[in-house]
């Protein structure tokens, strides 16, 4: 069974930034299409802590077995590991992407640089520009449940609830 949803950026956005790059700011472009997009791996992490949030029922924490249905093993010590039932794929903008420029404020130039010992507020802030996703941009979000058995149903009403949670 498959889901799709899309969702709004509500503000700027920008993928990638906790990639390498030379900058510390570069955004993740698809490299077939060129645009950016949200990877599957960030998007089933935000998925996981949503799925976590509705089912802890006012506890503290929810143990990863309880979690491992859609999610699989996260512990690769496991001695029996497996994948989730929840597929997640990248999702892409779904129209021409608008870019638009930001800037970080890095305060403490000569803190960073070895320069002084300790920040202070004296130094004068040094903006590095970067480029964002306009705000208002829809993003198609994909997923595709296969059970590990045949006798496991979807419950779509749970997949539905993580990404309005999320």
């Amino acid at each position: 069974q498959t889901f799709t949803i899309k969702a709004k950026t509500t503000s700027p956005f920008i993928t990638g930034l906790g990639s390498g790059h030379p900058t510390e700011i570069g955004m993740i472009l698809d490299r077939n299409i060129g645009v950016p997009y949200i990877p599957a791996s960030s998007i089933k992490g935000v998925l996981r802590l949503a799925y976590a949030i509705n089912i802890a029922n006012g506890r503290k924490e929810v143990p990863d077995s309880e979690l491992e249905r859609y999610f699989g093993t996260a512990d690769a010590k496991q001695k029996e590991q497996y994948r989730g039932q929840l597929v997640v794929l990248d999702a892409y903008p779904t129209k021409d992407v608008q870019l638009k420029v930001d800037i970080m404020n890095s305060h403490y130039k000569n803190y960073y640089s070895g320069e002084y010992k300790q920040p202070v507020e004296t130094e004068t802030p040094n903006p590095k520009s970067f480029l964002t996703v306009k705000e208002g941009t829809e993003f198609c979000f994909n997923c595709v449940f296969m059970p590990l058995d045949l006798n496991d149903k979807c419950n779509e009403d749970e997949i539905n609830a993580m990404f309005t949670t999320a």
